[in-house]
């Protein structure tokens, strides 16, 4: 075999090797921003669904979409402290991360890497917090 063929075959390998090798390394996207609606215990999940102002669509319907905390997930409040899942409450305002792409279901559901709760504003009438709202609209 003459050298050009094994010079070739070693470099096509070399490419096929380093072609195959694959970096796992996840890839964090901010998701969905909007209200926890839900918050399942038993499943350690959350439900958020994006509110008016944060909105994706003109569809009829909002982004909905069940999280599930990974094992080094990051909890944040509005002031950047660490928090734990324990102390995110039906009706907090969140943004969150994600290292999956979001299950084709509806809600859909991924694995979270962080959530912030984002900062609460107030109705300037009758002075009740978004929180309070949403916890107040599902006991409706």
């Amino acid at each position: 075999m003459s050298t050009l063929k094994k010079t070739l075959i070693l470099i096509i390998a070399a490419l096929l090797i380093a072609g195959c090798a694959t970096n796992h390394k996840d890839v964090e996207k901010q998701a969905l921003t909007g209200y926890v609606t839900e918050k399942d215990f038993e499943k350690k999940s959350l439900l958020v669904i994006e509110n008016d102002e944060t909105k994706t669509s003109d569809e009829n319907f909002y982004a909905a979409e069940w999280y599930f905390p990974k094992e080094e997930a990051v909890f944040l409040d509005s002031k950047g402290n660490n928090i734990s899942y324990d102390e995110i409450e039906v009706g907090h305002t969140v943004s969150t991360w994600s290292t999956t792409p979001s299950a084709q279901s509806y809600p859909s559901g991924a694995e979270l890497s962080k959530l912030v709760i984002n900062e609460e504003s107030k109705n300037p009438i009758n002075q009740m917090d978004e929180k309070s709202a949403i916890k107040h609209a599902n006991n409706y």
